[in-house]
C-alpha cells in the first residue's frame, strides 16, 4: 500500500487499519492456506493424487467460508471501533478525573 503526503492523524488512521486488517484477516487466511501445503505436500510425495485433490477442494471452501465472516467484520469495523473508542475515551476520563 503507498500513502502519499497526509497529515499526522490520517496517517495513524491508516495504520491502525492497515494492523487491524492484517492481524484480523490476512493472518487468519494465510496461516489456514498453510496447512494445506504442509498436507498438500505430504499427499503429493506420497502419489496420493486423489487425496491431494481432495485437499485442494477442501481448502477451497473452507477459505471461501472464512471469508465469509471476515468480510462482514470489515464491513461493521467502522461502527465497532465507534463503539470502542468511545468506551476508551469515557475510561480515560473517568480515570483523570477520579
Amino acid at each position: 500500500m503507498m500513502v502519499g503526503y497526509m497529515r499526522k492523524l490520517a496517517l495513524s488512521r491508516i495504520a491502525i487499519a492497515t494492523s487491524l486488517c492484517a492481524i484480523s484477516g490476512f493472518s487468519v487466511i494465510f496461516e489456514m492456506s498453510c496447512t494445506l501445503e504442509t498436507l498438500g505436500d505430504q499427499a503429493y510425495g506420497a502419489r496420493q493424487y486423489k487425496r491431494f485433490g481432495v485437499l485442494v477442494y477442501t481448502a477451497i471452501v473452507a477459505l471461501s467460508l472464512a471469508c465469509v465472516p471476515l468480510s462482514l467484520l470489515w464491513i461493521c469495523l467502522g461502527k465497532i471501533m465507534i463503539v470502542f473508542l468511545s468506551l476508551v475515551f469515557l475510561f480515560l476520563l473517568a480515570f483523570h478525573i477520579g
